[in-house]
């Protein structure tokens, strides 16, 4: 168990209060699955994430360190097809969200080359399976990220070109969309300089890497401020 509070502690409790929240979205993402139908995905969303992190910090309480490079590091494995998921879960957001179909199309053709990259990516480590590269992990989620800023900004886009017709705070769509964006900008900067950081830096990139879970907390108070969206009403 020590092993595990050292790594809390090197990033600064982040993590634990970040699954914290994540359990607490994913209670609201269930109790209001019903009222909006554009998020029926993220609860399987939520619960792969809050699985990414619980997974991680089992291997910490279950191996020392090097106990965890002689195993299959099943931790970076599911953090990496959990980059899969997201990416997918997001797509299927944005196609139903956007109405252009020329939007639509962007969307699903850089879905579509995000997939061929993932599976190269498999095909190309014959190792992908003992244990996954820092430097595999960072690329994928890198263009991951880059795609998704895509996706917000042909959101963005088409929302600011449409008539005001809508009440932004009441629009699930509009705080998941800036949530993401939010997100992906704060911590792209951050991905790209990753892979250096982890050659020079080792240390201070573990503590970097609370980025991330303050960011993605904050992305999760996003979502649960879109289920407590008001359902409009169809007549």
């Amino acid at each position: 168990m020590q092993r595990v509070l050292n790594s809390w502690a090197r990033t600064f409790y982040s993590r634990p209060i970040l699954v914290c929240i994540l359990i607490i979205t994913l209670f609201f993402s269930l109790k209001n699955r019903s009222n909006h139908r554009l998020l029926k995905t993220f609860p399987f969303y939520i619960a792969s994430l809050i699985m990414v992190h619980l997974i991680g910090d089992l291997y910490f309480f279950l191996f020392d360190f090097e106990t965890r490079k002689k195993n299959v590091r099943i931790d970076r494995l599911v953090d990496h097809f959990f980059t899969l998921i997201e990416l997918c879960i997001f797509s299927d957001f944005f196609r139903k969200l956007i109405k252009s179909a020329f939007r639509g199309k962007i969307i699903k053709i850089l879905t579509g080359l995000f997939v061929l990259f993932f599976i190269l990516t498999i095909i190309k480590e014959p190792l992908i399976f003992r244990d996954i590269s820092y430097r595999t992990l960072n690329i994928t989620y890198t263009i991951e990220a880059i795609i998704l800023l895509i996706f917000c900004l042909l959101y963005y886009f088409e929302l600011f070109k449409s008539p005001p017709v809508l009440v932004l705070l009441n629009e699930p769509s509009f705080w998941v969309s800036t949530g993401l964006f939010f997100f992906l900008s704060c911590t792209l900067p951050y991905s790209l300089l990753e892979n250096y950081l982890v050659k020079n830096y080792f240390d201070l990139e573990i503590e970097f890497y609370a980025l991330f879970y303050i960011f993605y907390s904050l992305l999760s108070v996003m979502l649960i401020r879109a289920y407590l969206c008001k359902p409009v009403k169809t007549i």
